[in-house]
């Protein structure tokens, strides 16, 4: 089976992956070639994103899910958004390592790896990002394995436009990632919006509280 994923993989990749359909079309089938491997986070995370917009019975979010509570509690707490850097503020990038994480794979079972190089990627990210735009993560919990967050009831993906040309010229990526963060109603905290980029090799976070609708 993984002969004739591979074989049609190589013909998809002759061609730009520049749109929501050959996105999809393409992490499914590496999906399929990755079963059973243990893969680098943002190779589950944006696999499993590109075939369920939402990921809310999803266990492979979860760890993710614990750290972005950790971060919303410490924000809370002292309402700056920088005031304690960790590993992260990389993670709510993930979008970025993915790219190396991709190329690798991609590397690993013989297929081109046009689509990683600076000609292709924005392209491909920006299609991508249209097919996960808006949806949500929530904690997946069961009777056997209960998952509990002291913060977050769900987050929301979009991505918002970059309409300083300063930032514009030293982002990594053509858009801000945002993560609007719902947080649990006996808080009685304000929903957060968090828009991540990539500067010159360091991550920047912009956190807005906004009132609930």
């Amino acid at each position: 089976m993984e002969h004739d994923i591979v074989s049609k993989l190589r013909t998809h990749l002759q061609s730009p992956v520049d749109t929501e359909c050959k996105v999809v079309y393409l992490l499914c089938q590496l999906r399929k070639l990755g079963a059973g491997q243990k893969l680098p986070f943002s190779l589950q995370m944006c696999f499993n994103w590109a075939l369920h917009v939402d990921l809310d019975c999803n266990s492979g979010a979860n760890a993710f899910l614990a750290e972005f509570d950790d971060y919303v509690g410490g924000y809370n707490a002292t309402k700056n958004a920088n005031s304690f850097l960790t590993p992260f503020h990389g993670d709510l990038l993930f979008i970025l390592s993915f790219r190396s994480d991709l190329k690798a794979f991609l590397e690993l079972k013989k297929l081109p790896t046009d689509l990683c190089d600076d000609a292709n990627w924005k392209d491909f990210i920006h299609a991508f990002s249209g097919v996960i735009e808006d949806g949500c993560m929530k904690p997946w919990s069961t009777k056997k394995k209960p998952f509990y967050l002291k913060n977050i009831e769900q987050v929301i993906f979009s991505k918002e436009p970059i309409t300083d040309p300063h930032i514009s010229a030293n982002s990594e990526l053509p858009f801000f990632l945002s993560w609007t963060v719902h947080q649990k109603p006996e808080l009685a905290q304000p929903v957060l919006t968090i828009s991540v980029s990539r500067q010159n090799g360091m991550p920047a976070l912009n956190v807005k509280a906004i009132a609930e609708e």
